[in-house]
């Protein structure tokens, strides 16, 4: 240890030991040539317990001296700056897989098979917009649907090109919703809601009341409710009895169907009126004085009826309605009535009790 006249050396009692500042210390080895030096050895050169190397962690001058990685790389995986031998790279800010085209990233999983591989029912989330906790964007959950925790807001949804019949949506009910809870959902926009899909729970996993509703939050008992006005050119009705028709409305509003018929109402302010093709009930919005319904032969076919009625409510005893056959057509009955009274309405109908067409008035 040390240089000089004065160096220590093994056997010697007599002598003074001196350790020189300038001198060198080596372990199985005569010619240290750093402040210590240990020769190469088949067994562990340093062997530190229960304590620590201090300046182990300080930043070398010299990529030299660096304390060798190899073995923590060769079984630990290798996290560099920099370098194309680096497994995973670290430029600047970014970090990224070398072996971008064939490595994959695991979390939660030791085998990842894509490019990124998430474990099961575990969230990929975010931190929130004040930096106070996190949102839960989105997990494979344990029945391997993609679950979304939060508002998802998009663009525009639109299904794969040539795909067939899709389900848009579907809301699984099962036995445990509670006996007539309202299971549904809404298309709003701005909040307000323009179409709802509204059903109740069955209590045994199913639903009942299927409705939907246009410009309303909870559809009344009718299957469609529509709360506004309704503008079409034809509406295909199931028949029950025969083939579908077809309902369809002319620029007055009038409503004509093929086949079967529509009972179109005529209102009739305080006047005479002959009746047409189409009509069906003819209601007196005002009436004061007697007047005259005129129905031609024409109309008199089987089965055919005309309601005709006092919508005012203004009717007397005085102000009588007269019918008129307009043709040869008899009327069984009395020709002249009164509207006033508990019904304020008069029934006509052709019948041909013994082959020959008439009016019968009820």
């Amino acid at each position: 240890i040390g240089k000089g006249s004065n160096t220590a050396t093994y056997g010697n009692t007599s002598m003074t030991k001196h350790i020189f500042e300038s001198g060198n210390v080596g372990i199985g080895t005569e010619n240290p040539n750093v402040k210590l030096t240990i020769a190469t050895s088949s067994i562990d050169n340093i062997d530190v317990r229960g304590g620590h190397i201090i300046g182990l962690n300080d930043t070398p001058s010299d990529p030299s001296h660096a304390v060798p990685l190899g073995y923590l790389q060769d079984n630990y995986g290798q996290l560099l700056p920099g370098g194309a031998s680096s497994t995973w790279v670290i430029n600047g800010s970014n970090i990224y897989n070398n072996n971008y085209a064939t490595g994959n990233v695991g979390i939660g999983t030791n085998n990842p098979q894509t490019m990124l591989t998430l474990g099961n029912n575990g969230w990929l989330s975010a931190i929130n917009s004040t930096n106070t906790g996190h949102i839960n964007m989105f997990r494979v959950n344990t029945s391997n649907q993609i679950e979304v925790g939060g508002p998802l807001l998009i663009n525009q949804f639109q299904f794969a090109t040539d795909s067939g019949y899709n389900t848009f949506v579907d809301m699984p009910v099962t036995a445990a919703a509670t006996l007539d809870s309202v299971q549904g959902y809404a298309l709003r926009v701005d909040g307000e809601n323009l179409l709802t899909i509204y059903s109740e729970s069955n209590g045994a996993g199913g639903i009942k009341n299927k409705r939907i509703g246009i410009n309303v939050t909870n559809p009344d008992a009718a299957d469609l409710d529509i709360n506004g006005y309704m503008r079409t050119q034809g509406i295909n009705v199931k028949s029950f009895v025969s083939a579908p028709g077809i309902v369809m409305a002319d620029t007055l509003g009038n409503l004509s169907s093929s086949p079967g018929f529509i009972l179109k109402t005529t209102y009739v302010n305080d006047a005479d009126y002959l009746v047409g093709a189409t009509d069906s009930i003819i209601a007196y919005s005002a009436i004061t004085t007697n007047r005259t319904v005129s129905i031609p032969d024409s109309l008199c076919t089987t089965g055919r009826f005309f309601v005709i009625m006092d919508q005012s409510g203004s009717s007397t005893d005085s102000a009588q309605i007269i019918i008129d056959p307009a043709g040869t057509t008899p009327i069984v009955g009395n020709s002249t009535f009164s509207l006033a009274g508990p019904y304020n309405a008069v029934y006509i109908f052709c019948g041909k009790p013994a082959g020959t067409p008439a009016w019968f008035l009820l």
